[in-house]
């Protein structure tokens, strides 16, 4: 037994709102709440989450967990740049002429989360936790600040 064309339930968004609705996920990735309202409020069109799931699944979407980490390595060139003046300024540190002090930055937050959302497959998307920085001396002398 074969179907015949017109048979079974018709989509309930055209390709054009597809991708508007695509473009709603992106603004609001984890609250797919938002999206249902702005397609009532624009369309009229009464849905359930698991529908706008489905539709974003086809347009290559995924609910994957927020990486958390660098967002990217140096380049080469920075390396080749930066490596010789920091053993430049190791030895002058050695021979006393600078107090050289090591900088960096640590995200934190009290509440642990698993933070997940929806985004592209094949795209990272970096979460800001709360900000600490430090400097450290080469005899491990800490000094620390949270700006806020």
């Amino acid at each position: 037994m074969r179907s015949r064309p017109g048979r079974g339930r018709k989509k309930l968004f055209n390709i054009e709102q597809q991708q508007q609705i695509k473009k709603w996920v992106k603004e609001t990735p984890k609250n797919l709440s938002k999206v249902r309202d702005k397609i009532h409020k624009k369309w009229g069109i009464n849905t359930s989450k698991n529908t706008i799931k489905r539709i974003i699944r086809n347009l290559e979407m995924t609910w994957k967990r927020m990486k958390r980490g660098l967002s990217k390595s140096p380049d080469e060139w920075e390396l080749e740049v930066k490596l010789p003046k920091l053993v430049s300024l190791k030895n002058q540190d050695k021979r006393g002429e600078i107090d050289l002090r090591y900088f960096d930055e640590s995200g934190f937050s009290l509440i642990p989360s698993v933070p997940y959302a929806w985004r592209p497959m094949f795209l990272f998307l970096i979460r800001n936790p709360s900000i600490a920085i430090g400097y450290l001396r080469r005899d491990t002398i800490l000094s620390k600040r949270v700006p806020y």
